[in-house]
């Protein structure tokens, strides 16, 4: 991946780029600037949540690592995240679903810890378990 371009403008419109325009973004612009962009408007892309549940795999990794940042840059941005993330865990593939667990680790906060816990109850793919298990751990709760 590149390095970030300079001069990448922070606007709302930008937020709200679609799946396929943030994946491009993503593509062209790197992760440190789609960071650096939510951090200034300071809230997150509302589509990120629909790229880290992307059956590419590239794409999915590009939003983890993004997220990866954002938690480290500000988490509460990273926060608001986790509603939308949960909202769509259910629905996923079980590769798809032990990366979400994965993040929601990462991004902390109560609402990801008692998600992370009613998965945890209803998951029978053994792999995901692994996961929502490390990602309690992460938290400090192991399930």
């Amino acid at each position: 991946m590149r390095e970030a371009e300079p001069g990448l403008s922070a606007s709302d419109d930008l937020l709200q780029l679609d799946t396929p325009e943030l994946a491009s973004m993503l593509a062209c612009v790197g992760v440190s600037a789609l960071v650096e962009a939510m951090c200034a408007l300071g809230r997150p892309f509302q589509s990120l949540p629909d790229l880290l549940c992307s059956a590419d795999f590239r794409a999915r990794l590009g939003a983890m690592t993004v997220l990866e940042e954002l938690v480290g840059r500000s988490r509460p941005v990273a926060f608001e995240l986790v509603s939308p993330i949960l909202a769509r865990y259910s629905t996923q593939p079980p590769t798809v679903r032990g990366d979400l667990a994965y993040v929601l680790g990462l991004t902390g906060g109560e609402e990801a810890r008692k998600g992370l816990s009613e998965a945890l109850a209803c998951e029978n793919d053994p792999e995901v378990r692994e996961a929502l298990d490390e990602a309690l751990s992460e938290l400090g709760t192991g399930g």
